[in-house]
C-alpha cells in the first residue's frame, strides 16, 4: 500500500467517523456512505492541504473520486508521479 492510499484511507475513516470501518481501495466512498456532499469538500480541502494538489472543478468525477485507489490515482496523476 502506498502512503498516498494509506493517508487517504485514514483521513475518509477518521472524517466519517467510522473507526472500525475496513475500507478496500475498490469500495465507493458515496455508495458506502462514507462520503456525502460536505464530506466531498472536506476531501477536496485534504487533497490540496496533504498533497499540495489544486483540484479543478472538472476533475470532481466518480472515475477520481469514487474509491482510495481512483483517489490515490488522480493525486499521484496531479503531482506528476503516476506510472
Amino acid at each position: 500500500m502506498t502512503e498516498t492510499r494509506q493517508k487517504l484511507r485514514e483521513f475518509v475513516i477518521t472524517s466519517c467517523l467510522k473507526p472500525d470501518v475496513i475500507l478496500e481501495d475498490d469500495v465507493s466512498l458515496v455508495r458506502a456512505g462514507l462520503v456525502d456532499s460536505l464530506g466531498m469538500l472536506s476531501l477536496i480541502n485534504f487533497l490540496e492541504v496533504q498533497f499540495g494538489v489544486i483540484v479543478d472543478d472538472a476533475d470532481i468525477t466518480p472515475a477520481n473520486f469514487d474509491s482510495i485507489a481512483a483517489l490515490a490515482g488522480y493525486v499521484e496523476r496531479k503531482r506528476g508521479s503516476a506510472p
